[in-house]
């Protein structure tokens, strides 16, 4: 009876320490801190990805709705970039492996890529015909 006494004290032994209630706080605080960082980096980036659509329209004659279909593609490619950043960048923070993360995201969209070939193929085109302006409606 006394060892396991002695097991369950152990066990909540760590929670009555004040250090370990401090490291929770503080990586709540560090996750929260990235990703307001993050907000803001985004909410600058997508307001330079609009001037520079709007500097761009105004030196040549462009379509409207092109413009706003790349911003909108641009802007999206940017917050996932920073999002992806983050994310390893907290998980590297918690002592996961980011190294592992990536190579299985890696070998994932590998296989992705060969299963949807025609589908992957299609948007890459698709990309091209928006970005050197092919057809103009």
């Amino acid at each position: 009876m006394n060892q396991v006494m002695n097991i369950i004290s152990s066990l909540f032994e760590p929670l009555t320490k004040i250090e370990t209630y401090e490291n929770i706080a503080t990586k709540i605080a560090m996750i929260v801190i990235y990703i307001i960082v993050a907000l803001i980096v985004i909410k600058i980036l997508n307001k330079m990805i609009e001037q520079g659509f709007k500097i761009q329209n105004k030196s040549k004659k462009s379509n409207k709705k092109r413009s706003k279909t790349l911003i909108s593609l641009v802007q999206n490619v940017v917050k996932y970039i920073v999002l992806f950043i983050v994310i390893t960048t907290i998980l590297s923070k918690f002592g996961i492996s980011v190294e592992g993360v990536i190579a299985s995201a890696g070998v994932v969209g590998l296989a992705v890529g060969f299963g949807a070939q025609t589908i992957v193929k299609d948007v890459i085109t698709g990309f091209f015909i928006i970005f050197e302006s092919q057809f103009d409606v």
